[in-house]
């Protein structure tokens, strides 16, 4: 399956919203998106160390049913570098133009390249 860091800097954010002091504790479904491949991405974050996620079991509705899921505080770190538009706008365009693939490690990297372009 393939990484889709966009699609993570959507469920982090749905996180971050919709969690309470636990995370959240049911499974961020994400319109448009099979849970399967939300529950991928969610999973290489949890690799990363941007947050802890449990199958406590599955259920009749879906393999998801009891679920948690919180950010870690990387996670909060990495997300709001990520939150603001431009400055995700200009990452996209700073890794696309060096020809480099966005991995949470070059989004770590080029963010802060960002910011200083965009300083006047």
């Amino acid at each position: 399956m393939k990484l889709d860091i966009e699609l993570c800097r959507v469920i982090l954010q749905k996180i971050e919203d919709e969690g309470g002091i636990d995370g959240m504790e049911d499974f961020p479904s994400i319109d448009g998106h099979d849970d399967h491949f939300v529950y991928y991405q969610i999973k290489k974050m949890g690799e990363a160390g941007y947050v802890k996620h449990k199958i406590h079991g599955k259920g009749s509705r879906s393999d998801y049913d009891y679920f948690t899921v919180e950010l870690t505080f990387q996670g909060h770190d990495f997300l709001k570098q990520m939150l603001d538009d431009t400055i995700w706008s200009k990452t996209k365009s700073i890794a696309k133009k060096s020809g480099m693939s966005l991995t949470f490690e070059t989004v770590k990297a080029i963010i802060p390249i960002a910011i200083q372009s965009l300083l006047p």
